[in-house]
């Protein structure tokens, strides 16, 4: 992993922790990182580009985790316990200006997950390229708008009910395509 990216990755959490991402601006992201503009540059076209690469970089980790989980239920509750410990993040970033970009970096995060999840856990299920696809679709769209919702709200996520639930659907989804 490149170290740049990382320290500057690092340094616009630890400021999106203190101020509006709004506020934060290239030069007092590099002073803080400790790097030159140029730097910066070479390695990010913007501010929006170090939140996509973030969020990639714990979206590939998160779902390496819960992939390496066996049991299915809690490889989702796993996914779901992970992102609500960064709600404060995602509540900054939808409160902010980059609202749709942040929507749909949270969809594309979402769709790494679901594909990676309906790939390596319900691997024994036969589910054609055409049904997998749609599943995908569905289910990552479900959970961004479902995860927004809840960041924004003042209610915890109980996340042991939504990894039921989410089990429960996609499990349902395979059957009844099974049935067809």
């Amino acid at each position: 992993m490149n170290e740049v990216k990382q320290n500057v990755s690092d340094t616009m959490v630890e400021l999106m922790h203190k101020k509006s991402i709004d506020k934060i601006t290239v030069k007092e992201l590099v002073e803080q990182s400790g790097i030159s503009r140029q730097a910066f540059y070479y390695h990010f076209k913007d501010i929006l580009d170090v939140i996509e690469w973030t969020f990639e970089k714990n979206v590939k980790r998160i779902a390496k985790n819960c992939a390496e989980i066996e049991d299915k239920q809690s490889s989702i509750k796993s996914f779901a316990d992970e992102i609500t410990e960064h709600y404060p993040e995602m509540r900054r970033l939808l409160n902010s200006k980059l609202r749709a970009e942040t929507e749909m970096i949270l969809l594309r995060s979402a769709r790494h997950f679901c594909n990676l999840i309906i790939e390596s856990k319900f691997s024994d299920y036969v589910i054609s390229k055409e049904e997998k696809d749609f599943m995908v679709d569905f289910f990552s769209c479900g959970m961004t708008a479902f995860f927004a919702e809840k960041c924004m709200s003042s209610k915890p996520t109980d996340t042991e009910t939504f990894s039921r639930e989410m089990y429960r659907l996609v499990i349902s989804r395979i059957n009844f395509q099974d049935s067809d």
